[in-house]
């Protein structure tokens, strides 16, 4: 994937959930260190966003939950999520290459519509390949 200037990408946990399986974190600003807290919750910053890219593996089949990627994401609207702090994080299901993803978006309560779609063009332009 490629991203931003002055933006991360890091395959260090953002949370303590190892199933699905963590494939990613994108931010518009550099995540501290100990957010993985197994007991702690994590929120971005006022100006911020954050994208966590996780994976169900292997793939369960549940009856169509999953839906094909779309061809550009939008911003799911926001609200509370388990194991998220705050108020501001949307999230998205959907399969590619016969895999089945979550998308969660964290969005700071100042955080501006510039940096939002830039996040979502980043992630339209994500490739994800078929497991081996």
């Amino acid at each position: 994937m490629r991203y931003p200037d002055g933006w991360y990408a890091t395959n260090e946990p953002l949370n303590g959930i190892t199933d699905p399986v963590q494939r990613f974190v994108l931010s518009s600003y550099r995540v501290p260190a100990g957010g993985a807290d197994a007991n702690a919750t994590y929120a971005p910053p006022p100006r911020g966003v954050i994208a966590q890219l996780v994976e169900e593996v292997p793939p369960i089949n549940n009856g169509g939950v999953w839906p094909p990627r779309p061809h550009r994401f939008s911003l799911p609207r926001l609200g509370r999520m388990e194991t998220f702090g705050g108020n501001r994080w949307g999230e998205t299901l959907f399969r590619d290459q016969r895999r089945h993803f979550y998308i969660f978006i964290g969005v700071g309560r100042r955080a501006s519509s510039a940096q939002v779609a830039l996040m979502l063009r980043t992630l339209d332009a994500m490739t994800i390949n078929a497991r081996r």
